[in-house]
């Protein structure tokens, strides 16, 4: 009996990515369903009531408030972060200056070691982006991956979704 506990629990381990997956878009589905059927019940023409078409509609509202979001976001936070490492030879150098305000601060408070450390540690993450880079790139490309997952099974999930309550109403 133990020995079965400890096997469904790394079962269980090994799939809790994808387990989550699920539970969020289980409950993805549960918070559309209602706008699903509303938007559905409001279709003119022969297509009212397809949920099908409110899913769909109700998904390209989504996606395009999401594309807008990230439209928004991504540019200024790509021009900041260049103009920043572009911006940080400068700053150490302003930090060892010992005629700028915060030269004579670092100075004051015996900070020269600290920045010296800051300096290094800079100029070695530096060397080191392109690693960083790839790395990041494939978490991003992973959560992606598992948006659309979600994306997905959340579709099918509000379009089967009364048939699923009807069969375990007749069971």
């Amino acid at each position: 009996l133990i020995t079965f506990s400890f096997i469904g629990l790394l079962a269980i381990r090994q799939a809790s990515h994808a387990l989550t997956l699920l539970f969020i878009a289980f409950f993805l589905s549960l918070a559309l369903n209602a706008p699903v059927h509303a938007l559905s019940q409001a279709i003119p023409g022969k297509r009212r009531g397809s949920r099908t078409l409110a899913t769909a509609l109700s998904f390209f509202i989504i996606i395009s408030l999401l594309i807008g979001f990230l439209a928004s976001i991504v540019p200024p936070l790509v021009k900041q972060t260049s103009s920043f490492l572009n911006e940080v030879p400068a700053l150490v150098e302003q930090l060892r200056d010992e005629s700028s305000s915060t030269g004579s601060f670092v100075r004051k408070y015996k900070l020269e070691d600290q920045v010296d450390k800051l300096s290094t540690q800079l100029s070695s993450r530096l060397k080191n982006l392109s690693g960083s880079a790839v790395s990041t790139l494939t978490r991003v490309g992973s959560s992606i991956f598992s948006s659309l997952t979600v994306l997905v099974l959340t579709f099918m999930m509000l379009i089967e979704g009364p048939r699923w309550i009807a069969f375990a109403r007749r069971l």
